[in-house]
């Protein structure tokens, strides 16, 4: 098989200005590009035509578009996967409304070089020659065939064709060719079915590359479907790429359910989108601003669909002028992030400009929200690269972690593409890692900043509690238990407490000398009668204090040991809790399992203690029940 090369050239220019005959010319008698009855009957390129130019032992393709007027709409969904454009000009008609029409499309769907091919040379002399020359300088001049060779050409004499087939060959020399790089979709030109094979899709892979065998989705609708075979430029092969004409057969799906406009991808990466944000270009010789509301046809890829122009940054646009839009279409259409776009008017059918998408919307947006149009141009930044995208929705997280794979899908890598970044940015600081799960660095920052903010905040409307309760914290955060987990780890001037508590490292309840004395007097009161204290609500009474702040009291106790809440309204001493496990552990050791009887023989205990007691022993896996008996855990 030839070498094919990962570019695609397209035809541009008036109707009958020749694209389709110099293509037979260039192909040296390669199959001529018009496929339909109806195109070679009339000899007027209707819809998209395809041939292939062989330079030596490489070969690459292209692309033939129609030159009317009523077929720009198909010239459109053509040049999604053009990368050099040439532009051909009738030397006896010169510049006319398709030519110019058909290179504005092709700038503003990315083309960067090309060539001029002057046709009919045969059909006029020397001085409409230069005249012609003349117009489509003019033409060209501020675009990026400003520099591009004119080669002047006949069809039908052949005059000039080595020339211009030499001028191809050096601009492909200089073109980026598209590489395999990101996940395989392909934007579909046709669905067809053959006896035999079943059905057959083809079109310009954008990006990725596909193999025989694998899984592919087709959106909208989500079908799944294998491949069963490849062609490129007519030839059986095991693999194609971005930049390949290519045939996809497709088992699992009828040739009907498969049209123009749909993307054939790898499954869980697109999705389609009705709400549009991007940024547009009007065109400089439209001769009248355009204003929200404005009606549309907006083209992407092979789909084409209506709706209405709203603008985010101005009140209106003038001629020549860029700015951020949102399209409201009126059905979804499916895109890729930084995708090239054309936006002509419904009727009458003129092109008004073009851009790129920056991403699909989840809420209709006007120009007065700002907080939006300005995640619109953050979002719009971060499609400089892989890397800005990665961080722009990992900060766009904030602290709720995402899954490396969900990255993947966001960012339209796979995860061997993606996965060298992921691990760059971790190692650097600039994302945090809990599994597989990634958290922006900046983000992490800010939390444990507010995290010491939400404690200190806390010890200061509740000076006498030691601690706040962890899930209380993590509420006020909005984050969950692992990202809780994440920030306390990472912030030295927070520490955990028993019972699942957080405060400030090192705090301590600041006393006044009145609660300094019912503190004391009521750990006085737990020791008096150890086994046998008040319940928790008669305390504050014997201490002179409101239920509040002998609650927060007894915390003090319980943060320093010196108290334990055994069960609702049931509070012992550390002392007393220290004596009676003491004495559990000796009763077991010499006279096996104990039963609540004998903590009343050995502690003069009553039930209304005693059960707590072992009940919370249990909990604290110090003894273990047998039956109605404990033994010590770890000696049964």
């Amino acid at each position: 098989m030839s070498e094919v090369v990962p570019l695609m050239i397209g035809t541009a220019g008036h109707v009958d200005h020749g694209k389709t005959s110099l293509l037979a010319r260039l192909s040296g008698g390669a199959p001529h590009a018009d496929r339909l009855p109806e195109e070679q009957k009339r000899g007027l390129t209707i819809d998209i035509g395809y041939a292939e130019l062989r330079f030596g032992d490489r070969k690459v393709g292209v692309v033939d578009v129609p030159g009317h007027e009523k077929f720009v709409h198909n010239m459109v969904a053509a040049a999604s996967g053009i990368d050099l454009i040439l532009l051909v000009v009738a030397a006896d008609d010169g510049v006319m409304p398709q030519t110019r029409e058909h290179l504005e499309i092709a700038d503003l769907l990315g083309a960067t070089c090309g060539v001029v091919a002057l046709t009919k040379i045969d059909l006029v002399d020397e001085d409409l020659l230069e005249l012609a020359c003349e117009d489509v300088r003019e033409l060209t001049a501020g675009t990026f065939l400003e520099d591009a060779p004119i080669v002047r050409v006949s069809s039908e004499t052949g005059e000039g064709i080595d020339a211009l087939r030499d001028e191809v060959v050096a601009a492909l020399e200089s073109a980026e060719p598209k590489t395999p790089e990101g996940i395989f979709r392909v934007p579909v030109q046709r669905s067809f079915t053959k006896p035999g094979h079943g059905t057959v899709i083809t079109g310009v892979p954008l990006s990725g590359t596909v193999r025989v065998g694998d899984t592919l989705e087709i959106v909208p609708g989500g079908d799944r479907v294998r491949v069963r075979a490849l062609q490129a430029y007519h030839e059986d092969v095991q693999e194609a790429r971005a930049g390949h004409r290519t045939a996809l057969k497709l088992s699992d799906v009828a040739w009907r359910d498969v049209r123009r406009g749909d993307v054939v991808a790898e499954p869980g990466f697109l999705t389609e989108a009705n709400l549009v944000s991007a940024r547009f270009t009007h065109l400089p010789r439209r001769n009248r601003a355009l204003v929200s509301n404005t009606p549309i046809r907006f083209h992407t890829g092979t789909a084409e669909v209506l709706g209405r122009l709203f603008l985010l940054t101005d009140r209106k646009l003038a001629p020549g002028e860029e700015g951020l839009v949102q399209l409201r279409l009126d059905r979804a259409v499916v895109f890729g992030p930084g995708d090239r776009f054309v936006l002509r008017s419904p009727s009458p059918q003129v092109t008004l400009g073009g851009g790129r998408v920056i991403g699909a919307s989840d809420v209709k947006i006007s120009a007065g929200r700002s907080r939006l149009v300005n995640r619109v141009r953050r979002r719009e930044r971060a499609l400089a690269d892989p890397e800005s995208t990665v961080l722009f929705h990992l900060a766009e997280a904030g602290l709720v972690p995402t899954f490396r794979k969900d990255l993947v899908r966001l960012v339209m890598r796979r995860m061997d593409e993606i996965r060298p970044i992921l691990d760059r940015f971790v190692a650097d600081g600039r994302v945090v890692a809990i599994g597989e799960k990634l958290i922006d660095g900046d983000a992490v920052k800010a939390g444990r900043k507010k995290l010491v903010e939400q404690l200190d905040r806390f010890h200061r409307k509740e000076p006498l509690m030691a601690a706040a309760a962890r899930t209380r914290i993590r509420d006020s955060l909005g984050v969950d238990d692992a990202v809780l987990d994440l920030l306390v780890s990472g912030e030295p001037s927070v520490e955990p407490v028993d019972g699942g508590r957080l405060r400030r490292a090192g705090y301590a309840p600041a006393l006044s000398v009145e609660q300094s004395a019912r503190l004391a007097k009521l750990e006085g009161i737990l020791s008096e009668a150890p086994f046998a204290t008040p319940r928790e609500n008669e305390l504050p009474g014997m201490i002179g204090a409101t239920p509040d702040e002998t609650s927060r009291l007894l915390e003090i106790l319980f943060d320093d040991g010196r108290a334990v809440r055994l069960a609702a309204g049931v509070v012992l001493s550390g002392e007393a809790l220290a004596r009676a496990k003491e004495t559990i552990s000796t009763f077991i050791r010499e006279n096996g399992p104990l039963g609540p009887a004998d903590l009343k023989a050995t502690l003069g205990m009553s039930r209304k203690y005693s059960i707590p007691l072992l009940e919370w022993l249990d909990s604290a896996r110090f003894t273990m029940r047998q039956g109605d008996r404990r033994i010590l855990v770890g000696e049964n």
